[in-house]
């Protein structure tokens, strides 16, 4: 059964709000793109040093480190221990992982994206 639409509730909007959420489509997108800008480009957030590490791990290590699975062109540097809970970026505590495995794992744990502790 479908949810009723119900007003957006960010300031001054009058969108409507058909999926159980708070924010309308519009809203939830200008929201995004202002988190986008804040964020800063790639590389603005990685340095030198870390795609030098990323090169290196990705030339010695031909696999997924968590699902095994062959490596991808787009695989990113996985932390064995989050940043989060103080792990480095340095070649003893990083492996090869596929970006959607990391994601996974990373909400599975609830390490990611500084938020601390689940």
């Amino acid at each position: 059964m479908p949810i009723a639409a119900k007003p957006c509730n960010a300031p001054g909007c009058r969108g409507l709000v058909y999926n159980g959420g708070s924010r309308c489509r519009h809203c939830r997108r200008a929201a995004q793109r202002q988190q986008d800008a804040l964020r800063g480009t790639a590389h603005e957030r990685y340095g030198s040093e870390h795609r030098k590490l990323r090169a290196q791990v990705l030339l010695e290590e031909a696999i997924c480190g968590i699902c095994l699975g062959p490596g991808l062109d787009d695989d990113v540097l996985e932390h064995k221990i989050p940043v989060s809970r103080g792990g480095l970026t340095v070649r003893e505590n990083v492996r090869r992982a596929h970006a959607n495995c990391n994601a996974k794992k990373a909400a599975r744990e609830g390490w990611h994206r500084g938020k601390g502790q689940p």
